[in-house]
C-alpha cells in the first residue's frame, strides 16, 4: 500500500485517485485500470511513500503517452493549484442541450471521475422561480401575462417565450448559483460547479465574468436522440398499448428534436461549443479536450 499528500493529510492512494483524471485526459477505461495498476506497483517496488499531490502527478503523468500525459498533467497541476489555494476562483461549468442527449450522464461521469459534487439543474432555478412568482402574486393563475411562460415546458412556447425563460433562470444562475460558488469558494475547496439542463442554453455562461467557465452543447444525431426518446418512453411508461399513446410519444420526441435543432442553431450562430458524438466515453473524451484547454489558460 501506499500514501500520498493533497496538502500535510496522507490518504491511501487508490485506483480512482489514477484513474478517473486518466479517463478525462483521454484514457479508455480498461487503459485507465492498466495505468493505474502499473503505477501503484511501481510505487510500492521502489517503497515512494508519502508523494505530494503534485509529486505523484509527475510521476505518474510518465507512464501514459504523449497525448494522454498533456491532458493529464494540465489538469493535475490544476487540481494542485485548487488544494493549493494558490488559484482561489471556482470553475464554473454549464452543460446545455435538448432532453435524452445525455446531459445528466456526463454530470454523473465528471461527478465519478473527478469527484465533482457542486452540481446544480436548471429546473431547480426554474421552480424556486415559479414558486416564488406564485407566492407573491397568490397563486399561478395571478401570476402576470408577463411571466405565463414560465409555466409551461419549452416545448410549449414559442421563441419568444423560451427566451424569457432562458432570461429570467439566467438572473437565477447569477445569484444562485456563481454568486453562491464564489462565497464558498473563500473556505470550501470544490474545484469545479456544474450548471446543467435544457435551460443552459449557449450565452449563460455570461453569468460569469473571465475566462473561469465552459460551456458545451450535448448533442447526438437526431436518430440517436430518438432512440433514446423512445426508449425512455417505455422504460418510465411501459409499452403502448392504445394508438392515442402512440401519437402523444411521438408528438413529444418530434418536439425533443425540434428543441434540438433550436439549441443546436443558437449554438452555431454564438460559436458556442457542440459535442455531436453518441458514444457516452466519447462524449466524455470531448468535454475532457475542451475543458482541459480552458484549464491550460489558467495555470499557464
Amino acid at each position: 500500500m501506499v500514501n500520498f499528500k493533497y496538502l500535510e493529510q496522507e490518504v491511501l492512494l487508490e485506483d480512482f485517485h489514477l484513474e478517473g483524471p486518466a479517463i478525462v485526459s483521454g484514457l479508455f477505461k480498461d487503459e485507465a485500470h492498466s495505468f493505474s495498476n502499473r503505477v501503484i506497483l511501481e510505487l510500492e517496488r521502489n517503497e515512494m511513500d508519502g508523494l505530494s499531490y503534485q509529486g505523484l502527478v509527475r510521476f505518474s503523468a510518465d507512464f501514459l503517452g504523449e497525448g494522454a500525459r498533456k491532458n493529464y498533467l494540465i489538469l493535475g497541476n490544476y487540481l494542485d493549484s485548487i488544494y493549493k489555494r494558490d488559484i482561489s476562483d471556482p470553475f464554473f461549468i454549464f452543460i446545455g442541450g435538448a432532453a435524452s442527449t445525455g446531459k445528466d450522464l456526463l454530470v454523473s461521469d465528471l461527478q465519478y471521475y473527478l469527484g465533482v459534487d457542486r452540481v446544480t439543474p436548471t429546473d431547480l432555478l426554474r421552480d424556486t422561480l415559479r414558486d416564488s412568482l406564485s407566492k407573491e402574486y397568490g397563486g399561478e393563475s395571478n401570476v402576470p401575462e408577463e411571466f405565463k411562460d414560465l409555466f409551461k415546458a419549452l416545448f410549449q412556447v414559442s421563441d419568444k417565450g423560451i427566451e424569457l425563460q432562458v432570461n429570467l433562470i439566467r438572473q437565477q444562475a447569477e445569484t444562485y448559483f456563481v454568486n453562491r460558488a464564489l462565497k464558498e469558494c473563500k473556505t470550501w475547496v470544490h474545484p469545479f460547479h456544474v450548471l446543467h439542463g435544457t435551460h443552459a442554453m449557449p450565452g449563460m455562461e455570461d453569468c460569469v465574468e473571465g475566462d473561469n467557465k465552459l460551456a458545451v452543447v450535448i448533442n447526438p444525431t437526431e436518430d440517436a436522440l430518438r432512440s433514446r426518446i423512445y426508449l425512455r418512453q417505455e422504460r418510465e411508461r411501459g409499452p403502448i398499448l392504445r394508438e392515442e399513446q402512440r401519437i402523444q410519444r411521438r408528438e413529444e420526441c418530434e418536439n425533443t428534436l425540434r428543441m434540438r435543432r433550436y439549441i443546436q442553431n443558437l449554438a452555431e450562430e454564438n460559436g458556442g461549443e457542440i459535442i455531436s458524438s453518441n458514444s457516452r466515453i466519447d462524449v466524455l473524451h470531448e468535454f475532457g479536450d475542451r475543458l482541459i484547454g480552458k484549464l491550460e489558460g489558467i495555470v499557464g
